[in-house]
């Protein structure tokens, strides 16, 4: 179940599904599912559009943020095995085979719960340094 979430950016929003995302799991040998929360003031007609209207969920111009936006998302799919989050305002795929390349250690360890990137986006620094 893959998840994006959109605040204020639905351009950016569009091409981090169609040029990055969309890609990657269009490889995989199992169905998914797509949802996109809008956590804009306004409704995007290409979001919407992209998305549909099953898949695009506009919270009425209410700012959820990212962990509640999260919380109402997951549970739309509840059968899907994995939640896959990407940021729809910073990053850049460089290799098609990304998802993947973080589903294989969880198909292969199932002991592991999560697999990512340690390096934040928010900051040179990143998540991988906040802790020491």
């Amino acid at each position: 179940h893959v998840i994006l979430i959109a605040h204020e950016n639905p351009d950016q929003t569009v091409t981090r599904w169609t040029r990055d995302v969309r890609p990657a799991v269009q490889l995989l040998t199992v169905n998914w599912k797509v949802t996109c929360v809008d956590n804009s003031a306004r409704p995007s007609d290409a979001l919407h559009e992209t998305f549909g209207t099953d898949n695009y969920l506009w919270q009425e111009g209410r700012n959820l943020l990212y962990g509640p936006s999260l919380n109402l998302a997951v549970p739309r799919h509840p059968t899907c095995k994995y939640v896959l989050y990407a940021c729809t305002r910073h990053g850049r795929a460089l290799d098609i085979t990304w998802v993947r390349d973080l589903l294989d250690p969880l198909e292969r360890w199932p002991e592991y719960g999560i697999a990512g990137h340690l390096m934040g986006s928010n900051s040179p620094e990143g998540v991988a340094h906040a802790g020491g």
